[in-house]
Parts: C-alpha cells; structure tokens; sequence
C-alpha cells in the first residue's frame, strides 16, 4: 500500500484555465480586440509597454499597467500602417511604416512627430529600425530600402546597398549591424550604416526577425521554422535545430540566457541557454488560426504577446511566465521498514503532477504511485509519498514532473542501500560544469539540522545562498543561476553540523 500527504498548511490551488508559455496565463485588455493588426512590440519598462500595428490606420497603443488596459496615443486616418518600433530608453523611441512613415517620440510614447526619410515616401516600405543609443539608428525594408542616422533626426541613404529586401535590423554596436530579409538574405554594415555587405545565406527560407543579446552573440528567425545562431557579430551563422515548422516572426531576450520567439501555428518557444536549444510552449489560450506577429518580455514573468488572424489584432499579457517547476529538495528516509519519499517545490507553473518511479537494482524503471501538482504557484509546496515495497538489495527512486501540456521531466535519482537513508555528509559534483547560466547543486546529510550553502567567487565575495534552513536527512539539490555573473570559476561551500565542503565549480559563458 502506497500513501500519499500533502503539507496542508501551505497549500495555494492556484487553477489556470488560460494559460500558455509553459502554462502561464495570458490575458486580454477589457477591450478584448483592437480591429487591425498590431506588428510590433517593445517594454519600455515593467509597467510601461508599446505596441504599433494598424492595417488601413495605423495605431501607437500605450500600456502604463503591464498590459491590462490600454490607451491609444497616435492613430491616422491615412491608409498605411506601422511595422516596427524600438526605443534606446524609457522615453526615447523610433517607430516606422508603410511610405517611408517615420516617427519620433521623446515622452515614452505619449505624443510622437514625423522625421524627414530622403527617400520618395511613395515607394518605401519600412519594416524594421533599430537604435544602438539615442543618435545612431538605422531603418530597412521593401526594395532595398535602408535609410541610418547619426544624430537620431536625420536620416541618410546608403552609399553601398545590396537592394534586398529586408525585414529587420538589429544596430548590436557603435558601427555594427545586421539586417535579415527574403530568401534568406543576410547583409552587414560595418560603419553605422553607411556602406552594407552581403553574408552567404544559410538556407534560402526568407528571415523575419534578428537580435543580438550579448555582444557578438545574435539570433535571427524565419520561415520553415528557421533557427539562426552567430557568435562572431554575423560574419557566420549556424542553423539551430527547431521545434516546429511554423515560421517565426519575432525574437525577444530579456538577459543574455532567456529569450522567447513567436511565430505562425501559433507558436512560442523558448530558450533558457543564449539560444543553442529551443522547445515549444503551450498556446493553448490562442486560437488556432492565430499567428503571434510580435512578443517582447521585460522579465521572467512578465510579457507581451501580439496575436492576429489577418482580420483582427490582439494583444495578450502575462505577469507569471517564467515560473519553473523548482524542485528544491528531494529526499528518500527508511523508516519502520517503509521508504518515506519528500520532495519540496519553490515554484510551480503548468504542473500536472509528479510521476513517482522505481528501480530495483538494475532492472527498468516502474511507476509506483502519482501526486498531484498544484498548477501554478510562486510559494513552496511540500509533499511526500510513503512506498511499503522495501527492497532489501537497495534501490533508487526518481520524480518525473509532467505540464499540464504533456511536456515532462525527470528529478536527479535519490538512492536507498539495503532500506537504510544516507549516513553521509556529501557534496557532490555540480551537472552540468561547466555550465551556462544554470547547475544542480547536490549534496547529503546524515541528519536533521541546519544546512547553508554558499557560493563564492574567486576573490571570496559571496554571490549566491541558494540553502539556509532546516533541512532533513537525505540527498537534496538545489539550483544555481549564474545569468548575472562574469565566467570563471567559482567555490561552493556546504556547510552542517559545525562542518564544512567546497566544490569548485566554472561558469562558461
């Protein structure tokens, strides 16, 4: 007989019915639908978003509340639309469109002013711009159109251009940027915009979006599900596998490890390693002939979500959808002949459930009993499951966490030798190492106490305390994030009892 408990005390059933990018929920405006469609994206800080689009009129559409309500700073009843938008502070923003639009706002958004584009608006259809600060800027789009700036008002031709057609820039540095476009096309300035050079494209699917987040290191993104990835500021790319075969349209990082795409299906997807490895996220509250043209994420949490379904514009928000499941400690006690499974989550989002598995000896892992999860949750839950199948040769269990979407995973392995808990103090090996930004962290007591554990850099400054609290006998693991830490090597130090390891650990980014 298997049993199962929860600790009651600090249960939050905390039920989704909408929710998305990993079970997060996503919510409409009470406006709901805002009739044109929106193309463009950008957070210019937790509260404060914009959003342009329009189909015949084009729309400025200003958020102060992280998106649940809206205003409409700047609308036209010329027919064009705007296509993109950036800004190189909280105030300080740049939008483009169709003939040539180009528009200048310098109050966050509130009111905006045309700029002179020396291009014969009639012919040019501006997608994308980018700032790399507030002077240097640059604007491609339809026909080779490219147009850049040096002091953030007057903008300028080329004298080189490949006369391709471009759909986004992205400035990554003082004289550096790329622009990406049809067929693949791939191209690069070198002197702020001035004179371009064409990159041999990868494949000849067309390329809608490009970002780069940590200095030469950039992604773009495109039809057939086309993945991009540079680390030497464009000169070469590498194609990264991808999820889907839907075609992606936007890239949004918010640090140099986590960043998020969308694209037609719809689809999100996202990645927690600078872009090496993607894996979809659920779009369940999203019609399915919807597309997600635009996405932009200020924070783990927090973000924006464009939607469209050539009709009608949306824009969905959400304010949970970096929650992980954090498993915090998982722990396997003998105890009157019965093994006592506990296990402790921080954080909870998408969570079905818990598979437990058994193995004995050598043989194939089996299920033996189910706990389920409680959804989304920021607080920490406590459960246990108690197994009365003690094996007298030992043997070892392990958790498999399953999403409400059917996405799974599996806890580290926390083992029993001949029905007896863990009598050592252990820290073991960090996995991965090197890592980049997050490892495991594992490690034994032998009993009940106190237990700390601290990470050092190499000067003796403390960086992190991922442990500091009572914890029970048995084998733990505890997750370290280096996002905002420099590579190099660091020291973790597990202290119990009056004593202490280390282990060194290296961070390579």
């Amino acid at each position: 007989m298997k049993r199962f408990s929860v600790a009651q005390s600090i249960i939050v059933l905390l039920v989704c019915v909408n929710y998305t990018l990993i079970a997060q929920t996503w919510t409409l405006p009470a406006s709901g639908i805002f009739g044109n469609v929106q193309s463009g994206v950008v957070f210019l800080d937790a509260n404060n978003a914009i959003v342009v689009g329009g189909y015949t009129q084009p729309r400025v559409r200003k958020t102060t509340d992280g998106g649940a309500t809206w205003t409409t700073p700047y609308s036209s009843t010329s027919y064009y639309r705007l296509n993109a938008v950036c800004f190189t502070n909280t105030t300080n923003g740049y939008a483009v469109g169709d003939v040539g639009t180009l528009l200048h706002t310098t109050n966050a958004g509130d009111t905006w002013s045309f700029q002179s584009n020396p291009v014969a608006a009639a012919y040019q259809y501006l997608y994308g711009v980018s700032f790399f600060d507030a002077n240097h800027g640059i604007a491609v789009g339809a026909a080779g159109s490219i147009i850049w700036t040096s002091d953030g008002s007057t903008w300028n031709t080329p004298s080189t251009n490949p006369g391709i057609y471009l759909n986004a820039v992205c400035f990554y540095s003082a004289t550096n940027a790329i622009a990406v476009g049809s067929g693949g096309a791939i191209v690069k300035t070198t002197n702020g915009g001035v004179d371009w050079t064409s990159i041999s494209a990868v494949n000849g699917n067309s390329l809608t979006a490009v970002k780069f987040f940590n200095g030469n290191t950039g992604i773009a993104v495109g039809a057939t599900g086309t993945i991009l990835r540079t680390t030497d500021g464009g000169d070469s790319w590498a194609e990264i596998s991808a999820p889907a075969t839907d075609a992606y349209r936007a890239i949004s990082f918010y640090n140099i490890s986590n960043g998020v795409i969308s694209g037609d299906g719809p689809r999100l997807a996202k990645t927690t390693d600078g872009g090496l490895t993607w894996t979809n996220m659920a779009t369940a509250a999203f019609s399915a002939s919807t597309y997600l043209p635009g996405v932009s994420f200020i924070d783990k949490d927090k973000g924006i979500v464009l939607g469209s379904d050539n009709s009608s514009g949306f824009i969905y928000s959400t304010a949970d959808a970096g929650l992980p499941v954090e498993l915090t400690s998982f722990t396997a006690m003998e105890k009157n002949g019965e093994i006592i499974l506990k296990w402790q989550t921080a954080s909870e989002i998408n969570n079905y459930g818990f598979r437990i598995e058994r193995r004995d000896g050598n043989v194939e892992w089996s299920t033996i009993g189910f706990a389920e999860g409680h959804g989304t949750a920021n607080s920490l839950h406590e459960y246990s499951f108690t197994d009365n199948q003690r094996s007298s040769n030992g043997c070892s269990y392990r958790l498999k966490q399953i999403d409400r979407n059917g996405a799974f995973k599996y806890s580290h392995e926390v083992d029993v030798i001949n029905g007896s808990s863990p009598a050592k103090f252990e820290l073991m090996q960090n996995f991965p190492n090197p890592f980049n930004p997050s490892t495991a962290i594992k490690f034994q007591v032998p009993s009940a106490g106190n237990v700390t554990v601290r990470v050092y850099d190499n000067i003796g400054r403390v960086v992190d305390v991922p442990v500091d609290r009572m914890m029970e006998a048995g084998y733990h693991t505890t997750a370290f994030n280096g996002t905002s830490l420099s590579s190099g090597i660091y020291i973790v130090r597990l202290s119990f009892g009056g004593r202490s390891l280390i282990q060194k650990i290296v961070l390579m980014k």
